[in-house]
């Protein structure tokens, strides 16, 4: 199953020397939502899993292991371009480029711009980041 992951560094830190140090390590991966690891785990079908901090994780633990920042990309010239410490409350009624329904980071943003009661607009879906690298200029 392939890997898919809004950043390609996180894995490769640690599965290199993790796999090579260990032969017999197997791990399978699954991308699912926040919401669906939390409620897999706390049922006992999943033992672990990647989540947003957002999300209600109910009585499990959450360690935080990673800062994963999204960021908003927008051409020079427009009008947030210098702005800072923009929330996703700031941006959710610009036309968005995102990522294919079922992702789960995008199916996270979409929920959030819910709760904030948006529906994103989209000029573009795709599938993966480096698709927002060669077609989002």
């Amino acid at each position: 199953m392939p890997i898919r992951q809004p950043s390609p560094n996180f894995c490769r830190q640690g599965s290199a020397n993790g796999f090579s140090e260990h032969p017999s390590l197997a791990i399978e991966l699954e991308e699912r939502t926040s919401v669906d690891i939390v409620h897999l785990i706390a049922s006992g079908i999943a033992e672990a899993g990647l989540v947003s901090d957002a999300v209600n994780a109910q009585d499990l633990t959450l360690t935080p292991i990673a800062d994963d920042r999204l960021v908003l990309i927008v051409p020079p010239h427009h009008p947030l371009s210098h702005a800072d410490g923009l929330s996703l409350s700031d941006v959710v009624t610009e036309p968005f480029i995102a990522l294919y329904p079922g992702n789960a980071l995008q199916e996270n943003i979409s929920q959030h711009a819910a709760e904030l009661g948006h529906h994103l607009n989209y000029r573009i879906r795709m599938s993966s980041f480096d698709g927002f690298c060669e077609n989002g200029q």
